[in-house]
Parts: structure tokens; C-alpha cells; sequence
């Protein structure tokens, strides 16, 4: 339980505006708190554009009721008409995600930097690292069919 406290206090510092994000409709526009907390996760926003777009967003009944009946990412990455708005809610949706990416490396690199391995240097393990964690998938066929091989390897 602490640990989960641990990493999850700074969410408390976020609450307002991950409350925007969630239920755009239910926050009072005119509140500060939200428009501070937009403004340390993204100072190159104009707070006085962001309340004038949720005050617009806020207005619109069609996209109220498509807010209800949608999935809310799917609602954020196809409202168009609230530039700055988006900007920020996929900034906020954002965190989660490149968290787990951010633990993904971390775990992979503590598998690859063992007891066994402990002179990898820096540089191959970045390597190392890029295809462990990539999802791209290699095409040996088309690179074996190109004909280009290591320099060593030709006769």
C-alpha cells in the first residue's frame, strides 16, 4: 500500500485536470485549479484559451451527447474545432501509457545487465535494449534477398 501511495501521490496534484479530461462536461470552467495544473503540465498553452474552448465545448448539446456514447479517447482524438483543448487531453491520456513503456526498458534492461553480463557496455546495450523493446518486425526475407552482407562474409 505505501508503494502504491508512493507513485500515485502525484496524481492527487492532478485531480482537476484529469477530471476535465474525464468529464469535460461536469467541470466549472471558471475554476482555477484546473487551468494551473494545465498550465504546469503544458506552460506553452494559453490558460485563457482553454477555458474559452471548454466553455464552447461545454455549450454544444450534439457533442455532449456524443461524449456520452463514445469510448473517451476515441471522443478526444476526433474532436475537431478544440485545437488547444485536444492538445491537452492527449497530453494528460498520454502519461499512462508512456509510463509502461518507461517500466517495459527498466525491467528489460535489468534482465539484460545481469550478474552475468556486467561488462555490456552503454552503447550495446542501448542496442540490445532498441530490439527488445521495438515492434518492429524484421523482413529476413527482403534483407537476405538484397544481397548485402557483412564485408568479411564475401569472397
Amino acid at each position: 500500500m505505501d508503494e502504491f501511495h508512493t507513485r500515485f501521490a502525484d496524481f492527487k496534484n492532478l485531480d482537476s485536470i484529469l477530471l476535465v479530461v474525464t468529464q469535460p462536461f461536469l467541470v466549472d470552467p471558471t475554476d482555477e485549479r484546473w487551468l494551473e495544473q494545465a498550465g504546469a503540465i503544458s506552460p506553452d498553452m494559453s490558460q485563457q484559451d482553454l477555458q474559452e474552448q471548454l466553455i464552447e465545448l461545454q455549450a454544444d448539446d450534439e457533442l455532449k451527447l456524443q461524449f456520452n456514447g463514445q469510448e473517451l479517447e476515441k471522443f478526444w482524438i476526433e474532436l475537431t474545432g478544440f485545437p488547444v483543448l485536444r492538445s491537452m487531453s492527449t497530453k494528460i491520456l498520454t502519461i499512462f501509457g508512456s509510463t509502461y513503456i518507461c517500466e517495459q526498458c527498466f525491467s528489460n534492461m535489468n534482465f539484460i545487465k545481469n550478474k552475468y553480463r556486467n561488462r555490456i557496455t552503454n552503447t550495446h546495450l542501448c542496442n540490445v535494449l532498441r530490439v527488445a523493446i521495438t515492434s518492429v518486425k524484421p523482413n529476413f526475407s527482403a534483407l537476405a534477398k538484397s544481397g548485402r552482407s557483412h564485408f568479411s562474409h564475401q569472397i
